[in-house]
């Protein structure tokens, strides 16, 4: 009988991850991404006319940003988007959009970009307080949002539009 309920148990929370993870919208993550491109500077001049997106980590979000940066409306820059999945294929990039199953490398990621102008996106909340300029949060209605960390936008070099960070929550 024990075994039963355990088992019952183990599928009712496996059925949940599963459905958690179908949930996951990640055309809207890429819309907020492509808003994020179109309301920030870079120091780096070159951002004016192309702007290279890396998602660190596997990520259904590529696909979805592949999409979107591909269309004439992507803010009117050349948008390149690539996948990696080690450190150092990270320079030359302007933003870095670190997957869930990289969050674990956020400090290794933040040390690596100091100084430098890129802007560090997380799918997994509560990072911008470790070193990400923006992360995403939802809401328990699945409403998708962002949090930024202003500190880390100066330290990247980067200025993002007033009226952007107005829909966004600060942290520090």
């Amino acid at each position: 009988m024990k075994l039963k309920i355990l088992l019952i148990f183990g599928l009712i929370v496996l059925l949940d991850q599963e459905i958690f993870a179908q949930k996951t919208d990640y055309k809207s993550y890429a819309v907020y991404l492509m808003s994020f491109v179109k309301y920030a500077d870079w120091a780096d001049p070159m951002t004016k006319k192309e702007v290279r997106i890396a998602c660190f980590g596997k990520s259904k979000i590529n696909q979805e940003l592949s999409k979107l940066a591909s269309s004439p409306q992507a803010s009117g820059r050349k948008i390149k988007v690539v996948e990696i999945e080690q450190l150092a294929q990270i320079e030359g990039m302007n933003m870095v959009f670190v997957a869930d199953n990289k969050s674990s490398s956020i400090k290794a990621l933040s040390d690596f970009c100091k100084q430098k102008s890129i802007l560090i996106v997380t799918e997994r909340e509560g990072l911008a307080k470790k070193g990400a300029a923006i992360h995403f949060t939802v809401s328990e209605n699945d409403d998708l949002s962002f949090e930024v960390n202003p500190k880390q936008l100066i330290s990247q070099q980067i200025k993002i539009a007033q009226r952007l960070l107005q829909l966004g929550k600060i942290v520090e």
